[in-house]
């Protein structure tokens, strides 16, 4: 389904206030969302366990096992909606939870949805679905003139807004490709200092091991080759834009002689120092 098209249908809205705990695992006939207006609850799902607090929202489809623990603690609150995607089945009456033995998965209403809500989604400090969701309520309560195209159109809303937080929350690095980030910036900043991989790796407090896995696993390249081909770079820009001598490049990027310069250059980019240079005049 593309969410171009997305026509959401809102068949029951509310608002709970320490509703029943559901310790055995239950069955839904339709999507579910909720979303935490006060206090904290458990969301347990087959292989995933979520802790709901304050502006927290969870979506999830149909036909798969969860289970809310914690549900009748004093001052939770929540709202759950159920809706469908589209409104192929408008009009049709909410349909209750049932346990894995009377849940009949031929009375699905509709299990159609696209990325990334096939599976449960859940986010925190979602506060910007505070007011839409409580309108969503209230055009439920009410029932006025065109309350279900209303509680739609706020439905589109939410769920685009809940598709944006995630989509920006996939591009974020994780804090493993964060510190490889961080080192490389500090590697490229400091390639002239006499650098090792035990001397950075005691800046930041990991094992050099460590940090050598996640160059590997980041940026394709070990954590030494890095430190060598930063140092590279900057000696060949050095070579084509002055006329420093060999030895005075070596030292201005770190090496700790010519012939080891000479060494690495050669073997980096397939060509002899005095070569490259007299090439590129």
């Amino acid at each position: 389904m593309y969410h171009g098209r997305l026509t959401p249908y809102v068949r029951f809205a509310k608002t709970i206030r320490r509703g029943p705990d559901y310790p055995k695992p239950l069955y839904a006939y339709d999507h579910r969302l909720i979303y935490m207006l006060e206090g904290d609850m458990g969301l347990v799902f087959e292989k995933q366990s979520y802790r709901l607090s304050r502006d927290s929202v969870a979506v999830f489809p149909p036909a798969l096992a969860y289970k809310l623990m914690d549900n009748r603690k004093e001052g939770n609150e929540y709202v759950i909606l159920n809706f469908d995607f589209h409104d192929a089945r408008r009009g049709t009456t909410p349909h209750p939870p049932d346990d894995a033995k009377s849940f009949r998965s031929e009375e699905i209403f509709s299990a159609e949805s696209f990325p990334p809500f096939h599976k449960p989604v859940v986010l925190e400090r979602a506060e910007y679905l505070r007011s839409p969701l409580h309108e969503i309520c209230r055009e439920e309560e009410n029932g006025q003139a065109y309350a279900e195209e209303c509680m739609s159109g706020l439905m589109k809303h939410v769920l685009l807004q809940i598709l944006r937080q995630t989509e920006e929350h996939a591009k974020r690095p994780t804090s493993a490709e964060w510190l490889a980030l961080q080192i490389r910036a500090y590697i490229e900043a400091n390639y002239a200092s006499d650098l090792t991989n035990q001397s950075v790796a005691r800046m930041f407090g990991y094992h050099p091991y460590y940090i050598n896995s996640l160059f590997v696993k980041f940026f394709h390249e070990t954590f030494h080759g890095f430190i060598i081909s930063t140092r590279l770079r900057a000696a060949k820009n050095m070579l084509l834009d002055s006329y420093l001598g060999i030895g005075e490049i070596a030292r201005a990027c770190g090496f700790g002689s010519d012939a080891y310069f000479s060494e690495c250059f050669k073997k980096h980019f397939g060509i002899r120092l005095g070569e490259f240079r007299n090439r590129s005049k």
